[in-house]
């Protein structure tokens, strides 16, 4: 894997940590598709760059800003970037600690124009979004509002250094 990408996921990884909605967005494509796995009330998938911005500012926001993203490894090719990622949180009473596999198609520009995740254990994280209110995502995977996209600013997670 090239310098420029580990580079690149690195700052994506440090945005995310810092919850920089703006440093973020820089590496998303303007009509990417989030793919969220499972049985909850976040799953589905989003359409476009502001809402998948909205969708993670609302998961942290639910998680009272207790997501860890923690890489553990990556593979790339021109086209695609595949990471292991250790996830941590805390949620009213409830912990989350999974290991996701998390599948990004790269645009000719770099960008990210689609997402899929599949954790080690989906129970646990259905279990850890249970009970709360929908998101707002219809049945054609749109948001339909919801999700306030606010919130990404500020610190609070750690990234694990991004080293992978």
């Amino acid at each position: 894997m090239t310098t420029a990408l580990h580079e690149r996921l690195d700052r994506y990884f440090e945005a995310y940590a810092r919850r920089d909605r703006d440093a973020m967005a820089e590496h998303f494509d303007e009509a990417i598709v989030w793919h969220v796995a499972g049985a909850h009330a976040l799953s589905g998938d989003y359409q476009g760059r502001v809402t998948v911005l909205d969708y993670l500012a609302r998961s942290q926001e639910l998680a009272g800003g207790s997501l860890k993203l923690t890489p553990i490894d990556t593979m790339a090719s021109d086209d695609h970037i595949a990471l292991f990622v250790r996830v941590t949180g805390e949620r009213e009473g409830r912990s989350l600690d999974v290991e996701l596999v998390e599948v990004f198609k790269v645009g000719p520009d770099g960008r990210w124009s689609e997402f899929w995740s599949m954790a080690d254990d989906q129970q646990q994280v259905d279990a850890f979004w249970a009970g709360i209110a929908s998101a707002g995502v219809d049945s054609a995977g749109i948001d339909s509002g919801g999700i306030d996209s606010g919130g990404i600013d500020s610190g609070g997670i750690d990234s694990g250094g991004a080293a992978s």
